[in-house]
């Protein structure tokens, strides 16, 4: 995956790491990515590798300390409905912000800031996404 942020665009980098085939017996998997969202914005951004119909543990965590940090459970069984999300914990930033996140019907999970940064003027924050799932 490649990262890129121009006119307001806001891109994804990342790496997955697989543990057995996949097909016919059970598989972990963990996808680690780096997801920008930009500080004074409330936008919505895809998560990359959740576009299966599944249940995912997601842990997002700040590329620079201090930051927001939060982990969630997300399930979903059918592309035609929205997923289920929990958030399991969350810690907003020395600034203020909080991320949170949705699994609209067939689309892949998205990511959002849910309190802006005090302050924030347009800057992009990185954040390290690690989704964990069995297939």
């Amino acid at each position: 995956m490649t990262s890129t942020y121009s006119g307001g665009r806001v891109g994804v980098t990342g790496s997955c790491i697989g543990g057995g085939s996949g097909s016919g017996s059970d598989s972990t998997f963990s996808n680690l990515s780096t997801v920008y969202l930009v500080d004074n914005s409330l936008s919505y951004v895809n998560i990359g590798s959740t576009d299966q119909q599944a249940s995912y543990f997601i842990v997002v965590e700040p590329v620079v300390f201090p930051g927001a940090t939060a982990t969630f459970a997300v399930s979903s069984g059918s592309p035609g409905f929205a997923g289920s999300v929990a958030r399991i914990t969350s810690s907003p930033s020395s600034t203020n912000e909080e991320v949170d996140i949705q699994w609209p019907a067939d689309s892949p999970v998205q990511i959002q800031h849910s309190v802006v940064k005090t302050g924030g003027i347009g800057d992009l924050i990185p954040y390290r996404v690690r989704i964990i799932g069995i297939l």
